[in-house]
Order: structure tokens, then sequence, then C-alpha cells
């Protein structure tokens, strides 16, 4: 057993936690995330289904969509986690242009360096 905890961010930094899953890998799939300030005050939620796919496309979809709320509300300075080691090394390494989750991943790349 662990103790799993939030731990803030530094001040003036967004974090975004984000999960996703699949019922059945591949099944019926979704994800979701919070982003809470560095006092850890919550700013907002959000959630949403992807239809079938995989949990790793999940995952990457929250991290894809919580980016694109963190632009669209003008927010800075953000820092992502998510509890898959897989996803966040696509989004911070990127893949092969010939990966099945490529445009997805390249896409995360792409507002995350401009964040």
């Amino acid at each position: 057993m662990r103790a799993v905890t939030w731990i803030p961010p530094l001040e003036g930094t967004i974090k975004i936690n984000v999960d996703g899953s699949s019922f059945n890998n591949p099944g019926r799939s979704g994800f979701g995330g919070t982003l809470r300030d560095s006092n850890g005050n919550w700013l907002l939620g959000f959630s949403g289904f992807i239809g079938i796919s995989t949990s790793l496309c999940a995952e990457l979809h929250a991290i894809l969509n919580g980016l694109k709320i963190a632009q669209a509300k003008g927010l800075r300075n953000i820092i992502i986690e998510s509890d898959s080691t897989i996803a966040v090394n696509f989004a911070s390494h990127g893949t092969s242009q010939f990966h099945p989750y490529a445009p997805i991943i390249q896409q995360i790349r792409h507002l995350h360096q401009g964040d």
C-alpha cells in the first residue's frame, strides 16, 4: 500500500491532473481531469467519452483536452500529471510518425510547447 497525495506546484503554476480509462481495453473509453492553482484551489474539471478505444488513447485524450482547456482560459505555466508513464513519455518525447497515436501526441506536444 502507498499513500497518494496531491503536491502543490510552484507559485503561479497550474496543475492539471488527468486520468483515462477503458472498459476491456479496447472498449468504451473516457477521460477526465481537474485544474488547480498552486494553493490547491479547484479551478475547473472536465470529462469526456471517446467511444471504443484503449486506455492509452484515453490518457492521451485527457492530456490533450486539459491543455486545450488551459489554453482557452489563457492559463500558462502548466504542469500535467497522469498515472500513465507511457502517455507522459509520449507527451514529453514524442514518437514515430507511424505510431497509431502520433496525431494526438503531436497535438499535445504542440500545445505544451506553446505554454
